[in-house]
């Protein structure tokens, strides 16, 4: 059975900004036998399991700014680490691939405030 996967993308660093890795998972596949495309939902399922641990080493949520039009708001569904916090205190920026117009910050009562229990 095909189909089964969860991937999870490794950040990198392009000079002061640090794109932010991505977790998801895969349930379809193609049977090539049959042509048809099928699901399996265990690579969700696997998905669940590994978020329910992974998740607990962020704080969220971020603070996303078009760059473009200066509008910003919460992103409650992305998260950062320890790491990305002392990054962007040193200056640097948090990006995502493939999304040239938005910056990810820390919220202010982030910044200044005690760290989640979930870190």
């Amino acid at each position: 059975m095909g189909g089964r996967s969860v991937q999870l993308d490794v950040p990198r660093v392009e000079s002061r900004d640090l794109f932010g890795s991505q977790m998801a998972a895969r349930s379809d596949w193609f049977d090539a036998a049959c042509r048809q495309t099928r699901e399996n939902p265990v690579a969700l399922k696997l998905f669940d399991r590994l978020w329910a641990v992974w998740r607990k080493r962020f704080t969220f949520p971020v603070l996303a700014r078009n760059v473009k039009d200066g509008g910003e708001g919460l992103q409650k569904s992305i998260g950062y680490s320890p790491g990305a916090a002392a990054w962007v205190g040193q200056g640097g920026s948090l990006r995502q691939d493939g999304v040239a117009n938005i910056v990810f910050g820390i919220p202010e009562s982030k910044a200044s405030g005690p760290r989640s229990k979930t870190n």
